[in-house]
């Protein structure tokens, strides 16, 4: 079975983070997935993130780089890597650096084991405690609402890239990893769970608890149980 994997990394303002988290992807893939490219975004940063994986993409042709001129989100660039990946599975590493790649190692070592492979915080406490219990609702509420038990929908996750272009995307906020997710579920796929190791940043402040985000949430999964309950899209 070839292995081949298309990583995905989004960056947005991270110059003190992205090189080493662009390091960290190449050791761990060069290591575990030798058939590889690395798509790096910058989102629309308005410091040296763009200039610093510009540098880097020269020195490694595996490594492909896309510059937006404005800030157009997680699910922006991953839609468009979507489009231009060319290896047979998909995944993702953050820009910011806050997973440790040693922990991704039995998450890419057991491609092939399943169609997915869903990825879960192994360990949740090192979140805000307030952070955890939104977190732990939101899972719950998906589960309950498409019937599914993960214990996580917005890690790391491993994807054919074949099913991942044949999936209608419509979500454009937070949620979008979960909708991937879920959509991808809703058709048959067959999956295996396995834990990543999240590094904390004590200075870091979440993203997820806004307004705009709560709406999107909402949006989206209305939209998802109507396509899967009442028009019978995936």
């Amino acid at each position: 079975m070839d292995k081949s994997v298309s990583m995905v990394m989004a960056a947005l303002n991270e110059e003190k983070n992205v090189r080493a988290a662009v390091e960290s992807a190449i050791q761990l893939l060069e290591e575990h997935c030798p058939d590889y490219e690395l798509l790096v975004f910058n989102d629309g940063s308005t410091d040296r993130t763009g200039a610093i994986i510009d540098q880097l993409a020269k020195s490694n042709p595996r490594i492909r780089v896309t510059q937006y001129s404005v800030n157009r989100g997680l699910s922006a660039s991953t839609k468009d890597a979507i489009k231009i990946a060319t290896k047979n599975y998909l995944t993702w590493f953050p820009g910011d650096h806050s997973i440790d790649k040693d922990s991704m190692v039995p998450i890419l070592t057991k491609i092939g084991q399943a169609d997915i492979i869903v990825s879960y915080m192994g360990n949740p406490e090192s979140r805000p405690f307030l952070r955890q219990i939104v977190s732990e609702t939101f899972v719950w509420l998906m589960n309950a609402i498409f019937h599914f038990r993960l214990r996580y929908y917005n890690g790391p996750t491993v994807y054919p890239v074949r099913l991942l272009k044949s999936l209608t995307l419509k979500s454009n906020g937070y949620e979008f990893y979960s909708e991937i997710l879920i959509r991808a579920l809703r058709t048959g796929a067959t999956y295996i769970e396995v834990p990543f190791t999240h590094k904390p940043d004590p200075q870091s402040r979440s993203k997820a608890f806004t307004l705009k985000n709560f709406i999107s949430v909402v949006k989206t999964t209305g939209g998802l149980i109507k396509d899967i309950y009442f028009s019978n899209k995936k």
